[in-house]
């Protein structure tokens, strides 16, 4: 189905686009200034729209949907862990936003074939962006793994690559999607081995519209007390 298709492509292996081509329609201001966007999403996946954060619908041919002025069709593959900058809004260039903290954005996957895999997975990446000390192991890189009810990280760089910096990166957000029910709390199982992290239970909101879990207020660092190979819990949903 794939190979034909020259009006969509991935942006790394777990977001897909498919950007407006092409004259708009005519009638397209009539429909609220909306264009029409074909799109494949494999059926073997479940796809989130970006924007919306619903999981798409499932088919097996190219389907059309309509995309807002100010979007494009972007959509995130089911089981994927974003890492994004939590930038403020009078941010007015990356370099300005780069020593931001990091929001997760996990879209899980429901369709688990295997009791024990994870229902989402992501990796985040650290060095100074500037240099070459990365080449002197001053770098880290985490996986985030969640299994529906908890979120862990674990370092998967040897335990020599030590970016100092990454211990004062913080995640001050977390966004859990496709959740059909709220909980009863989210626990931050960071705090309860970090030094002066605050509360054990975290602040959330859990948005019924978007099916959304937002977890706020957070102060966990990417990379500290984390040893290569060893998981380490930093959230938990009670439900």
């Amino acid at each position: 189905m794939t190979f034909e298709l020259n009006r969509q492509f991935m942006f790394g292996s777990n977001i897909l686009v498919a950007p407006k081509m092409g004259d708009q329609h005519p009638s397209m201001p009539l429909f609220g200034g909306v264009t029409k966007v074909e799109v494949y999403l494999p059926p073997s996946d479940e796809w989130y729209d970006i924007y919306s954060k619903q999981i798409m619908p499932v088919s097996d041919l190219p389907q059309i949907i309509h995309v807002a002025d100010e979007e494009q069709g972007t959509f995130v593959k089911g089981g994927s862990i974003l890492p994004t900058l939590n930038f403020a809004d009078n941010r007015q260039s990356l370099l300005d936003a780069i020593n931001d903290p990091i929001r997760l954005e996990v879209y899980p996957r429901h369709k688990v074939t295997t009791k024990d895999q994870p229902h989402a997975a992501g990796t985040l990446y650290l060095d100074d962006g500037e240099s070459h000390a990365h080449l002197n192991y001053e770098r880290t890189q985490v996986h985030f793994l969640c299994n529906g009810e908890t979120l862990s990280v674990m370092k998967v760089l040897h335990d020599k690559n030590l970016y100092v910096p990454a211990a004062t990166k913080l995640i001050d957000e977390v966004l859990v999607f496709g959740i059909k029910q709220a909980p009863k709390a989210v626990l931050n199982k960071f705090a309860m081995r970090g030094n002066k992290q605050g509360k054990v239970e975290t602040e959330f909101v859990y948005i019924e519209s978007s099916r959304e879990i937002h977890v706020y207020n957070l102060r966990i660092p990417v990379d500290e007390d984390l040893f290569y190979g060893k998981e380490q819990d930093l959230l938990q949903v009670i439900y």
